[in-house]
């Protein structure tokens, strides 16, 4: 079992009668209010099929395969209660990170099928096809009381998905027309497929009503596509990560994630290894009045501004707002192909202020060899470029095109927005924010390493007082 556990708080249980009848604070008051502490966990590359003979008369009359379980986890002071199992026939190995919403009263546990083997290929063809699965990817919902499945849904064919996350849209509303729901209204997860031209595509469940309020019967659910960055013969973008979900300043939702796959030999061979990997900033279309559409994002040579090759020098503050000005009123995102020859994105990004964080990572296509590099960005969420001031800077001037440790190159004057971290595989970094200014990036390698990062953010990283007025 080597999947990360996914605990999170749900309101599915009932409330022992002593939290009524004496107090709620009582150690035997478990469940006040009916709420709780669920872990779900899976077996993850664990859960390979195994028969076994439980009579020893030399025939296999159990057969167990990957599975999915959840926990009551709400007592530290007891054992965990088993809540359900979970199982199916086109589960796969079970990689998919499970994510939890609620949407009106109910709550659900979300998660995806993942490959049919180690290598994560195609194989019931006459040859092996790279990507994918022999079956079509699903996404189950599945009630997290008693592990129940409300529905499945079809994604693409011959593939397997990637991480689901669930979202709550109006989290963040503020202001006179406050109207918070505190339930999902969006989940969105993506694919990694072996068929032309759906190699890999992200899809979105639209979790309310036409009147938006809370559909809690998920068949009804509406299930579209998002984006598809395979619009051109040859792109080969598979993606094997969350996506990440933000608002910006203007209150527009956007989607972030890079393409990019690393399960075996195959990942680090030709011709894959050659395919080009990118990393893309989406916002969700919007109708006249503002209000999300729920539409497809077209595709990204035609609705995305490329800005692989766009560097902002220090202190320009004018070609920043030109890209930012251009894709506000012409474009719904941007898009960044990764420079370096195998380079992938395997991890969540981190979205906060105004800069959105993620690594990637280059293999060594040496069969011998088995470390390969990793990469951190730090882009602006809205443009895809750096900064025109210094962001993101290693520690102990270790990166020798920044001297001083200020986040611009010594040679050209570019505001520096890509940096080596060394040997190792790499996914997600992690953000810390304590009193200095900025942020500080965590990114810990197969090689033990942890690397720190300091972030100079453009934007708030952190809640404290804005402004303030005396009075007399």
């Amino acid at each position: 079992m080597d999947l990360k556990p996914r605990i999170f708080d749900a309101q599915i249980f009932t409330e022992e009668s002593v939290c009524s009848t004496s107090s709620r604070l009582d150690e035997d008051c478990v469940h006040p209010y009916g709420w709780g502490t669920v872990l779900v966990g899976g077996l993850r590359f664990g859960g390979g099929p195994i028969s076994v003979d439980t009579d020893n008369d030399g025939t296999c009359d159990m057969e167990f395969g990957s599975a999915y379980f959840a926990l009551d986890i709400t007592n530290p002071e007891k054992a965990p209660e088993l809540l359900w199992s979970f199982t199916d026939s086109n589960l796969g190995f079970t990689t998919s990170y499970p994510t939890a919403i609620r949407v009106g009263q109910k709550w659900f546990v979300i998660f995806a099928s993942g490959p049919q083997n180690y290598e994560a290929v195609r194989q019931s063809v006459p040859s092996v096809v790279y990507g994918g699965s022999d079956q079509t990817s699903s996404l189950y919902v599945v009630d997290v009381e008693d592990g129940s499945l409300d529905h499945t849904f079809t994604l693409d064919a011959h593939s397997f998905a990637a991480d689901p996350v669930a979202v709550d849209l109006d989290l963040a509303a503020t202001g006179a027309s406050l109207n918070r729901s505190w339930t999902g209204e969006a989940v969105y997860v993506a694919t990694d497929g072996s068929d032309s031209g759906v190699e890999g595509q992200v899809y979105r469940f639209k979790t309310t009503k036409a009147d938006g309020s809370a559909e809690e019967v998920p068949s009804n659910w509406t299930k579209g596509l998002f984006f598809d960055p395979n619009s051109v013969a040859g792109d080969n973008q598979h993606i094997n990560t969350a996506l990440s979900v933000a608002r910006d300043d203007n209150g527009e939702v956007w989607i972030y994630f890079g393409t990019g796959r690393f399960w075996g030999v195959l990942d680090r061979q030709s011709p894959y290894y050659s395919y080009q990997n990118a990393f893309y900033g989406i916002k969700e279309p919007t109708d006249a009045s503002g209000n999300l559409s729920y539409i497809t994002v077209g595709p990204k040579e035609n609705s995305l501004l490329n800005v692989s090759s766009t560097e902002i020098t220090d202190q320009d503050s004018t070609s920043f707002s030109s890209v930012m000005t251009d894709i506000e009123q012409n474009y719904a995102g941007w898009y960044r192909n990764f420079s370096i020859t195998g380079e992938r994105n395997l991890g969540l990004a981190a979205v906060l202020g105004d800069i959105v964080t993620f690594s990637t990572f280059v293999p060594d296509n040496d069969l011998c060899a088995s470390e390969g590099e990793s990469y951190l960005y730090a882009l602006h969420y809205k443009t895809g470029t750096a900064y025109f001031e210094g962001v993101l800077a290693l520690p102990d001037t270790s990166n020798a095109n920044d001297s001083d440790a200020d986040g611009v190159d010594d040679s050209t004057n570019d505001v520096i927005y890509k940096v080596n971290v060394g040997k190792g595989f790499s996914t997600t970094p992690n953000i810390h924010t304590g009193e200095q200014e900025g942020s500080r990036a965590f990114l810990q390698t197969s090689t033990g390493a942890i690397i720190p990062a300091q972030q100079s953010n453009p934007g708030l990283t952190k809640s404290g007082k804005t402004s303030w007025q005396q009075e007399n």
